[in-house]
């Protein structure tokens, strides 16, 4: 039995005689993750484009060994806090060991995860903010915030319906407040 996508070793468990079912690669791989738990043990994910959609694939990994693993297809995007959730999720349901704390591993996970949103989020609030040295006025200051923000976060940012109505000021309010709230990594 080979290793992961492109390895050539053979894993512990196949060296002891013992199979064990290693995802390969057969897709185009999009992207790829490697969650570290603690020393020498980590869950890797990754990413595929199937003909009809895509998958996330996960490994979990004690000392080297494979102790399980699972796929996760998709036919449209996932929406998940951070990319591999689902799959990460899946993958602790299936691990049938009195000896894994899913709980604590799935929040390990999240703080990795999330750590590099958080960053993200900061880098967004930093760049809105510039916008009260730009601009000479509430508006150029709201105008630049909100386009900064929008630049960031995409369709992540839902403006109220009465947005236009409202004065200078109070979208300043406002779009302060967000951004207080990305620089805290809420």
């Amino acid at each position: 039995m080979k290793g992961w996508y492109g390895d050539k070793q053979q894993h512990s468990l196949a060296s002891k005689g013992i199979r064990t079912k290693t995802l390969k690669a057969s897709g185009r791989v999009l992207s790829t993750k490697y969650f570290e738990l603690e020393d020498n043990v980590y869950i890797k994910c990754w990413s595929e484009k199937t003909s009809r959609g895509f998958r996330h694939l996960a490994e979990f990994y004690v000392d080297g060994e494979l102790i399980e693993s699972v796929k996760v297809v998709y036919s449209n995007r996932t929406w998940e806090q951070y990319e591999f959730e689902s799959v990460i999720y899946r993958l602790l349901q299936l691990m049938n060991r009195p000896d894994i704390e899913r709980d604590a591993i799935m929040g390990a996970v999240e703080n990795q995860a999330l750590g590099r949103v958080n960053d993200e989020m900061k880098t967004i609030a930093m760049a809105s903010s510039l916008g009260n040295i730009f601009g000479t006025t509430d508006k150029e200051r709201n105008d630049w915030k909100l386009r900064m923000i929008k630049a960031g976060m995409g369709d992540g940012i839902n403006l109220p319906d009465d947005w236009e109505s409202l004065s200078e000021e109070e979208k300043g309010t406002r779009l302060d407040k967000i951004i207080d709230l990305m620089n805290e990594g809420v």
